[in-house]
C-alpha cells in the first residue's frame, strides 16, 4: 500500500503497519529508506493537499488566497502541527503548482494508458 505518511504514521507508530520505504526522508521515520533507497529509483509518488479556485477566478484573488495561505502554513503553530504529522509545506507560486498538476494529470494518464486500466462496470 502507498499512502501518504501523515495518514500512516499512527498504524506505523502503533505497529499495526511496517513502513519499507518513505518518498522522501522524514524525521518521524528515520530508520526508514527511501524508494530509491529501496531500489526503485525511478518511482515518484507523492501525496499532495492543494487548494484550488475554480478556472476564470480572478489573478488578484488567486495571488491574495495563495498569500494569505502562505502565511497560515507559516505560523508557529501551524507549522508545528504539519510537522507532528509529517506533513511537508511547499510554497509554490499558483503557476508551479499549476504546471506540477499538469505533470502529474499527464503522468498518471500514461501510466493508465500503458497498463491498459480500464474503470470496471
Amino acid at each position: 500500500m502507498l499512502a501518504d505518511l501523515a495518514s500512516a504514521l499512527p498504524h506505523i507508530r502503533s505497529g499495526r503497519a511496517v513502513a519499507l520505504a518513505v518518498t522522501e526522508r522524514s524525521a518521524a521515520l528515520p530508520n526508514t529508506p527511501t524508494l530509491a533507497e529501496a531500489g526503485l529509483p525511478n518511482l515518484e509518488v507523492y501525496s499532495s493537499f492543494g487548494v484550488v479556485a475554480p478556472t476564470g477566478t480572478p489573478p488578484a484573488i488567486v495571488q491574495r488566497m495563495a498569500a494569505e495561505i502562505a502565511k497560515a502554513m507559516k505560523s508557529p503553530q501551524l507549522a508545528e502541527k504539519l510537522d507532528a504529522q509529517a506533513l511537508i509545506p511547499v510554497f509554490d507560486t499558483p503557476e508551479l503548482a499549476a504546471a506540477t498538476l499538469k505533470k502529474e494529470r499527464e503522468a498518471w494518464a500514461a501510466f493508465i494508458r500503458r497498463n491498459g486500466i480500464m474503470p470496471s462496470e
